[in-house]
């Protein structure tokens, strides 16, 4: 029995970015050559400027899949400097932890094999994975909860090496770490925010912020818009 199809729609296809994703696309058919020889017309994204003519078009069904995956390429093409800058911020906040409990070096420990690898580029999934366990072993027997998130951003700055995105696991973290008391939260989480964007690259403050959007939790995404 033949299948019957009358309650499918057609696709609907949408021309993207090939580099930042965007479907906010024009179609520039000014050129008179591209009528006469049956070129391709030339394509302009107005989110990140770009132009050419081969931009593809895809089912809108899968443009958040087609985004995912480019914000995957430019992370991993950036992994090291994202590296660097979750290694800052975890060594931002490793004092909360260090003036609780002197005496355990395993978060200490997390970023300086994340700076190993970041300097030497040997990676070596035993030795990544160590240090990052280590690390939140610490935080789970931390009682004090400042203490605890910092000792899990640096779980996440050397997890780095193995995953880019942990990079904004440290960020995070870190965040938490300095809104464990209601009364200044905001205050505080705004000079974190302000002192993470300078020492994060241009390039990848996109990223961060969609990121932001995707995996912080409402509560603290609230504590943010309230930052001074």
């Amino acid at each position: 029995m033949a299948k019957n199809n009358e309650n499918k729609l057609p696709k609907e296809f949408v021309t993207i970015c090939p580099k930042c994703g965007s479907i906010n696309v024009e179609t520039d058919f000014s050129n008179p050559l591209n009528w006469a020889y049956g070129m391709p017309p030339n394509y302009q994204c107005n989110e990140c400027g770009y132009a050419g003519k081969f931009f593809p078009q895809i089912d809108k069904d899968k443009v958040k899949e087609f985004q995912s995956e480019l914000r995957k390429e430019e992370l991993k093409k950036n992994q090291k400097a994202l590296a660097i800058w979750a290694a800052q911020c975890a060594e931002h906040v490793l004092p909360y932890f260090e003036k609780k409990y002197p005496k355990d070096k395993r978060p200490r420990n997390a970023i300086k094999a994340c700076r190993t690898w970041i300097r030497t580029g040997i990676f070596k999934m035993r030795d990544i994975r160590k240090a990052s366990l280590d690390s939140h072993g610490a935080a789970r027997k931390a009682v004090d909860l400042s203490a605890r998130f910092a000792a899990r951003a640096a779980g996440q700055a050397v997890a780095t090496a193995h995953v880019p995105e942990h990079a904004f696991g440290a960020s995070y973290y870190a965040l938490k770490v300095v809104s464990t008391n209601p009364s200044d939260a905001g205050v505080k989480i705004g000079k974190e925010l302000d002192w993470q964007s300078k020492h994060l690259p241009k390039n990848l403050r996109k990223s961060w912020k969609e990121w932001q959007s995707r995996r912080l939790p409402k509560n603290l995404r609230a504590l943010m818009k309230k930052k001074a």
